[in-house]
């Protein structure tokens, strides 16, 4: 190494081994701070005195195209106070159904089905106006067993008497899976295709363009986004929901492709929705 070299180079002052010297720095508890309870709390109340002034939350249910507005106490959406149970009850006021349990809700494709759930579970969020699609019909029966595989709600054979399973029903040999159907009946399997090709055929090419080339226009693609949304929910899941697959395991699983697949172009519309 050259002179010029060795005098610009300086171990002691550069290099992390020069000191070897120098305790160790010490670290104890005092140099720590913890964020307690008390300070969350805090936090929280800093939060609400310092947004917007508003009336109320609003959620607009929406059944046979028609939009219903229902208000809530301000920010109970953000702030966890507003169960789907609630949502429900108050939805079934609105729209006058006399059962809050027949009434299915759907947002962004989401089925809300557990009413000890948070709305604010779901992505719904006070400083906007989630729009939750209606379905009515049967209220589901009591006893909690189902086939459940996934799709938009567990589908259960709701005539069966109490204790007894749908499949033995009957104490005939064959089962219900292996009977043949009646003419004229389709079978699960064919259901469900019929509805993949609907989804493939008709409703994704259209979802592709609304993707790819969304309009420029504000109103003009939430108009498209709605209507291509509820197709798809109503159109495919709300059907492939009602397929009944009596333990047939090959239609169980395609059920449940075909809603994975639904689920996914909803989720890749809001995408382009946000």
């Amino acid at each position: 190494m050259s002179g010029w070299g060795l005098r610009g180079w300086n171990p002691g002052r550069w290099s992390p081994f020069g000191r070897q010297g120098e305790p160790a720095v010490k670290v104890t508890d005092a140099d720590y701070s913890y964020i307690t309870a008390e300070d969350l709390d805090q936090h929280r109340a800093e939060t609400r005195r310092n947004r917007p002034s508003k009336d109320t939350d609003v959620i607009i249910f929406r059944i046979n195209k028609v939009s219903h507005p229902v208000h809530f106490a301000a920010y109970a959406i953000d702030d966890g106070d507003l169960t789907v149970g609630a949502a429900r009850e108050l939805a079934a006021k609105r729209l006058e159904v006399r059962d809050p349990r027949s009434i299915r809700m759907f947002y962004k494709g989401k089925n809300l089905k557990e009413d000890a759930q948070h709305v604010r579970d779901f992505g719904m969020r006070s400083d906007n106006t989630p729009e939750v699609l209606c379905v009515v019909g049967d209220p589901p029966p009591d006893d909690s067993g189902s086939d459940s595989d996934g799709s938009a709600s567990d589908v259960q054979n709701r005539s069966s008497p109490a204790g007894v399973h749908p499949l033995h029903k009957s104490s005939a040999p064959a089962s219900a899976s292996n009977r043949a159907p009646s003419p004229g009946v389709q079978t699960a399997h064919q259901k469900l295709q019929a509805l993949s090709d609907k989804l493939q055929g008709e409703l994704v090419p259209l979802a592709e363009d609304y993707i790819n080339n969304p309009p420029s226009d504000k109103a003009k693609r939430d108009f498209e986004y709605k209507r291509l949304s509820e197709t798809i929910l109503a159109q495919v899941l709300l059907k492939t929901d009602a397929v009944e697959t009596e333990g047939n395991e090959d239609a169980r699983q395609m059920r449940k492709a075909v809603v994975r697949e639904a689920q996914g172009w909803l989720n890749k519309l809001d995408e382009v929705q946000r």
